[in-house]
């Protein structure tokens, strides 16, 4: 999609997030990451951290799901982000 110029919005891409964590395509999740980094106006959006984070849960990676709840967003979304943590059992 985003190869032929189109930009995905917040809700599109934490879909694919998901659909990566379900599959368990962590390849995949973090490439979506690394276009995401690129893009200032994804960087501090809830559900996308969120999708990342459970990205992180489900493929097993404990450790980067924690750093990225915590400083891989702004301070206001962080609580959030930990309560999710908490829910998954991490």
């Amino acid at each position: 999609m985003m190869d032929f110029g189109v930009i995905p919005d917040e809700v599109t891409l934490a879909s694919v997030v998901s659909a990566c964590a379900t599959l368990s395509s962590i390849k995949e999740g973090l490439q979506i990451q690394s276009r995401v980094i690129k893009f200032d106006k994804f960087r501090d959006d809830l559900v996308l951290s969120n999708a990342f984070v459970d990205m992180y849960a489900k493929c097993g990676r404990i450790k980067e799901a924690r750093f990225y709840a915590f400083f891989g967003c702004s301070f206001e979304h962080q609580f959030a982000i930990a309560i999710s943590l908490l829910r998954r059992g991490s």
